[in-house]
């Protein structure tokens, strides 16, 4: 799969759908503001590496499953 903003984004909504988070819980739950969450979903932002972490452990996750590796 190539990763890109839209695809990794996607890969974000989608796990934080499938745990039944809003946008505001999840980014609450780790520390991020809810805009920028929400810009991530859309790729309009590109997550840096330590984001990716704290996403992943917010949903219970890995980096690999959260970006769609696995």
């Amino acid at each position: 799969m190539l990763l890109t903003n839209e695809t990794i984004g996607k890969q974000i909504a989608h796990h934080r759908k499938k745990r039944k988070l809003t946008q505001k819980e999840l980014a609450a739950n780790i520390g991020l503001p809810y805009r920028y969450v929400s810009d991530l979903e859309t790729g309009r932002r590109v997550p840096r590496i330590h984001t990716l972490a704290r996403l992943a452990t917010g949903l219970g996750i890995s980096i690999d499953e959260l970006v769609g590796i696995r």
